[in-house]
């Protein structure tokens, strides 16, 4: 009974491995260390031993495409408040599923907070896991997730944007979404492009005027949404950038 277990003191980065290769290694590593900080845990892994590790686990399935996740967690006694800050690290290996249609929901029965730790990928993820059995008891994909104002923050493993015309709009990290890879890769990718870009607010009417929305994971990279709640999204000639 670790503190991982009992607390959910714990970080961890679910990592897509292609051939062998980590998939937007830096970018997880950036986030596990701003996490560390974050929580007040000690992390010294170097970014290749991160990268030598999780790329050797991914070997033990003989697959071409392998999904990794990268646990780490206080590795101390104590209660509430440990006797230290040292951390130890378990990394487990799955194959990655095949994608579904994205049918969604939205799930108002919780909600979820705005601060800082609300950002990171953390063990305490009741809200996801609550979230993904009301989607499966109302025969949805997965469900999008409320904060604490009733904004829409995020889908149950995915960042979620919506586009109109030439402009894409996310929830900001202000309203309480986890700060995820692929969202930061597609942000930087958007400065590229003449779409304009808006990190703020996202209501559940910016969803269903929206011409399309998408969800973003490190997983499964871009997928367009096919309906909210029942109502099915406009057809979006165009198409995300890089979908």
């Amino acid at each position: 009974m670790n503190r991982a277990f009992v607390y959910g003191d714990l970080l961890f980065e679910t990592i897509k491995v292609v051939d062998g290769k980590m998939q937007l290694g830096q970018l997880h590593y950036k986030r596990l260390v701003t996490g560390a900080n974050a929580l007040k845990m000690i992390f010294t892994l170097t970014f290749s031993t991160f990268e030598q590790l999780v790329e050797e686990a991914s070997q033990t399935i003989n697959l071409k495409e392998t999904r990794v996740r990268f646990v780490l967690y206080r590795d101390s006694s104590g209660f509430y408040t440990p006797n230290n800050n040292q951390t130890a690290f378990a990394i487990d290996v799955f194959p990655i599923q095949k994608p579904i249609s994205l049918h969604l929901g939205i799930y108002t029965e919780t909600y979820k907070p705005c601060h800082v730790v609300s950002n990171l990928k953390t063990g305490n993820a009741l809200v996801y896991t609550l979230a993904g059995i009301w989607a499966r008891e109302n025969q949805f994909d997965d469900a999008l997730i409320v904060n604490e104002y009733g904004h829409i923050c995020e889908a149950s493993s995915s960042n979620i944007f919506c586009v109109t015309q030439n402009k894409v709009l996310t929830p900001s990290l202000q309203e309480g979404c986890v700060a995820g890879v692929m969202r930061e890769w597609v942000l930087s990718q958007l400065l590229e492009t003449t779409f304009t870009l808006h990190e703020g607010v996202v209501t559940k009417d910016d969803l269903t005027n929206a011409d399309a929305v998408y969800l973003t994971n490190a997983i499964y990279g871009i997928r367009q949404v096919t309906s909210i709640n029942g109502q099915y999204l406009k057809a979006y000639q165009a198409g995300f950038p890089f979908s």
